[in-house]
């Protein structure tokens, strides 16, 4: 039921039915988050360090596509003195595994750097000259547009339940959402930077549902 219920919230929310109907790497960077958020997960239930590695293996080919997943690692950094997962900070897997990120992302940072680093460029020109700047509610009720007014009590109970609930076994998800809105609110992002973060929430809140039936 949890798994059904996630996948109808995902799929009935607007923003996800926008970004999805023409081929850009938006679709892609869904991916790619959804498939850190298993991995992070996976690494929380059963404490396999070995999960890093394609942990790595995804966030490498992530930022490739965007440069959003370096949102959810600046998350997951910040979230790991706070979890289980602060044991592997002396295990080398967890650093084989950014290494391999690192590796993989890169061909990107030689080419910005041969090339005058266009990305921060384009990124402080929209900044300046074309993003809107919200403020911190106006980004959040934003964000209930567009992934869609009726799963906002799916999310925020995920959310709940990820920090301070019963899921909180796996925090970690819930620091990377707080950590990558505080981002994108300071760096005046445009609202839809933050939905791949979505789907994770909506998954625990869909689990919690199913527990109360």
């Amino acid at each position: 039921f949890a798994a059904s219920l996630a996948a109808l919230a995902v799929a009935v929310a607007p923003q996800y039915l926008g970004i999805t109907g023409y081929y850009s790497m938006n679709a892609f960077d869904l991916v790619a988050w959804a498939l850190l958020a298993l991995l992070v997960t996976r690494l929380l239930a059963t404490d396999d360090d070995r999960l890093w590695l394609p942990f790595g293996l995804v966030a490498g080919l992530g930022m490739q596509n965007k440069m959003s997943p370096l949102f959810f690692c600046a998350g997951l950094a910040v979230a790991l003195p706070f979890t289980p997962l602060r044991r592997h900070l002396l295990r080398p897997r967890l650093w084989l595994g950014a290494a391999l990120a690192l590796l993989l992302f890169a061909p990107n940072v030689v080419w910005q750097a041969r090339n005058g680093w266009p990305t921060a460029e384009f990124i402080a020109n929209a900044t300046a000259h074309k993003n809107v700047a919200f403020a911190p509610a106006d980004f959040l009720k934003a964000q209930v547009g567009e992934i869609h007014p009726l799963n906002l009590p799916l999310w925020l109970l995920g959310l709940a339940a990820l920090l301070l609930g019963p899921l909180r076994r796996f925090r970690a998800l819930g620091i990377v959402y707080l950590v990558a809105l505080g981002i994108m609110i300071a760096l005046h992002g445009k609202p839809y930077y933050l939905g791949p973060a979505f789907p994770a929430l909506l998954a625990a809140g869909a689990v919690m549902v199913e527990r109360w039936l």
